[in-house]
C-alpha cells in the first residue's frame, strides 16, 4: 500500500502533465492558424502581383487533341497571374497545379487518361498528357464502343465495324458513357479477353503466321469456354484460358497445318486432353 504523501505527489504529477499536454495543443493550434494566415496573405499577395504573369502555355503528349482545343478547354489563357488559378486544395497549393483545370480537359477528351497542368515559375503553364490507346471494339445493341485495355469507352460508331482491332462479343453491361469505364456484370470475362489478346498479339510478333489479324471476333459470355471465330469459318474453343501460351501455339500449328483452307468447322480445346477438330457436315 502506497503512503498517503506518494498519492498526492503522483496526482500533482498527472495534473501538471495534462495541462502541459494541453498548453502544447493549444500553441499548436495557434501556431497553425499564424501559419496558415500567413501562407494566405502570400498567395493573395503573389496573385496580385504583375510579375507572375503568364506569357505561354505549352501542351506536351496530346496527339489526338490540337493545343488549342486542350488550352480552351482548360480554361487558363495568358496574361492572368500564374497564382490566381492554382488549386484550392493543399496538394495543388503545394505543387502549384491548377486541379479545376485537369478537370475540366478530362471531361471532354476520353482519350486523356492523365493530364498534369501546373504553374512553372516565372510565366508559363505547361499541362502534360497522357493519352489511352485503343485497344478493342465492343458492340452494344447496334453500336459499336471503341475502348482500351482498361475498358474506357473512348468513342462510338455505327454501322460496320471497319477498325482494325479486336472485336468482343459476349460482354454483359447497362449502359455507357464516352470517357468512362463500362461496368461490367462479370469484370473478369473482360480481363480474359485482354489476356487472350496480348498473349496472341505476343505469339504473332515471334511467328511469321499472324493469326489476330484473322481473327473475326472474340466470345468471352462463358469464362470456363472463351471462344474465337477464325477467318470466317472456325470456331476455336480455347476453354478456360489455362497453359494459353501452349493453347496458342498449338491452335496456330493446327490452323496452319492440319486444316484445309476451304475447311469449316469447330476447334475444341475442352473435349479432351488433345484439341478434337470437328468439321462441319
Amino acid at each position: 500500500m502506497k503512503p498517503q504523501g506518494m498519492d498526492a505527489e503522483y496526482k500533482r504529477k498527472e495534473i501538471k502533465s495534462k495541462k502541459k499536454k494541453k498548453t502544447e495543443k493549444f500553441l499548436f493550434f495557434l501556431e497553425f492558424i499564424f501559419l496558415s494566415g500567413m501562407l494566405s496573405v502570400i498567395l493573395i499577395l503573389l496573385a496580385l502581383s504583375p510579375l507572375f504573369e503568364v506569357k505561354s502555355i505549352a501542351v506536351n503528349g496530346s496527339e489526338r487533341y490540337s493545343e488549342e482545343d486542350i488550352i480552351i478547354a482548360s480554361g487558363l489563357r495568358t496574361g492572368i497571374n500564374g497564382f490566381k488559378a492554382i488549386g484550392s486544395s493543399l496538394d495543388d497549393i503545394l505543387s502549384f497545379r491548377y486541379g479545376a483545370a485537369e478537370d475540366a480537359v478530362k471531361k471532354d477528351h476520353p482519350y486523356i487518361k492523365d493530364i498534369v497542368v501546373k504553374y512553372v515559375l516565372p510565366d508559363k503553364i505547361e499541362m502534360s498528357i497522357q493519352e489511352r490507346v485503343p485497344f478493342a471494339v465492343v458492340p452494344f445493341y447496334g453500336t459499336y464502343l471503341l475502348v482500351d485495355n482498361e475498358a474506357c469507352v473512348l468513342e462510338t460508331f455505327n454501322g460496320e465495324n471497319t477498325k482494325s482491332l479486336p472485336l468482343i462479343k459476349g460482354l454483359k453491361f447497362e449502359g455507357y458513357k464516352l470517357g468512362q469505364a463500362l461496368e461490367f456484370e462479370v469484370e473478369e470475362n473482360f480481363l480474359l479477353a485482354v489476356d487472350l489478346i496480348n498473349e496472341l498479339s505476343k505469339s504473332d510478333e515471334k511467328s511469321e503466321f499472324k493469326l489476330l489479324p484473322q481473327v473475326d471476333y472474340f466470345d468471352v459470355k462463358d469464362a470456363e469456354n472463351i471462344c474465337l471465330f477464325y477467318d470466317s469459318r472456325i470456331i476455336v474453343n480455347l476453354g478456360d484460358l489455362r497453359e494459353l501460351g501452349y493453347r496458342i501455339d498449338f491452335m496456330k500449328e493446327i490452323l496452319q497445318k492440319n486444316i484445309r483452307k476451304d475447311e469449316k468447322g469447330r476447334l475444341d480445346f475442352t473435349l479432351s486432353k488433345n484439341p478434337s477438330f470437328i468439321p462441319n457436315n
